[in-house]
């Protein structure tokens, strides 16, 4: 499941309805049909989304294969003064990002192979790795290349204007969560690391325990797997604490622990 976030009710579109609209310092502006959309070569990519609010207690963290036209392919007749891209959706809502971060970004139009669903953005929608959901809008039907940002939504309630993605883990599955002594339980999860950052290392401790390292498993979105095995030798509740160290071991990335995933041992 990848989560939904959004600041109005969802726009209900059809594609009869929406156009979508290129302008700003373009040599010549544009204004393209979903149809159109539709026929220009495509690719797909793997990639995170994360929410800036993102915690242990609300995780908002989800891996997916988008599928549409890479912006590079829209920015031909981009004039020099351009230095921002602004976009301005059917709610209402806008974002700008500089045009030099929108190197690997899609204009996306499928969700794990098939169309957008409307709560996701459909028609089109804004992927761009390594940056916060609110930097990724939904429901995208203007796009303005100008020389000032525009202020956005959460930009005006605190929110960075750059929306670098933070690095995070999750803990996604304790296996079983009660166990004898003797027993084992298996504990896995994700690890996400943005481009601006790299890791040495992903420990784990439960208890009083020291921490110990886990394995990754490396994935090309930046979204890594860990699990691990620990075996209950005495009785008691055990908490889980998850610590990622940047490289080098010179920086705790993220320390979570995580009071409601007790283990429970009995004798």
């Amino acid at each position: 499941m990848i989560f939904q976030q959004h600041i109005r009710a969802v726009p209900r579109i059809t594609p009869n309805d929406w156009v979508l609209s290129i302008d700003g310092y373009v040599e010549r502006p544009l204004t393209l049909q979903l149809a159109t959309m539709l026929q220009r070569p495509h690719i797909t990519r793997p990639s995170v989304l994360i929410c800036s609010a993102h915690s242990a207690e609300n995780p908002m963290l989800a891996e997916a294969e988008w599928g549409g036209v890479p912006f590079q392919a829209i920015v031909d007749y981009v004039q020099p003064q351009a230095e921002f891209v602004n976009f301005h959706s059917s709610d209402g809502y806008a974002t700008s990002l500089p045009l030099a971060a929108l190197q690997d970004a899609l204009l996306a139009v499928t969700l794990n192979g098939q169309p957008l669903p409307p709560e996701h953005g459909y028609p089109v929608r804004l992927i761009v790795p390594g940056r916060a959901g609110y930097k990724q809008p939904k429901w995208i039907q203007n796009i303005v290349f100008a020389r000032e940002p525009v202020s956005g939504f959460w930009e005006r309630h605190g929110a960075s204007a750059d929306g670098a993605a933070p690095p995070a883990v999750t803990l996604d599955a304790i296996t079983p969560q009660r166990v004898r002594v003797g027993e084992s339980v298996r504990l896995a999860g994700h690890v996400y690391i943005p481009h601006a950052h790299q890791m040495s290392a992903l420990s784990i401790r439960v208890g009083q325990s020291s921490h110990s390292n886990v394995p990754l498993e490396a994935r090309p979105s930046g979204l890594y797997r860990w699990q691990t095995t620990w075996f209950a030798q005495v009785p008691g509740l055990y908490p889980v604490q998850l610590r990622m160290l940047e490289a080098d071991y010179a920086e705790v990335l993220v320390d979570v622990r995580y009071p409601q995933a007790v283990i429970q041992v009995s004798a």
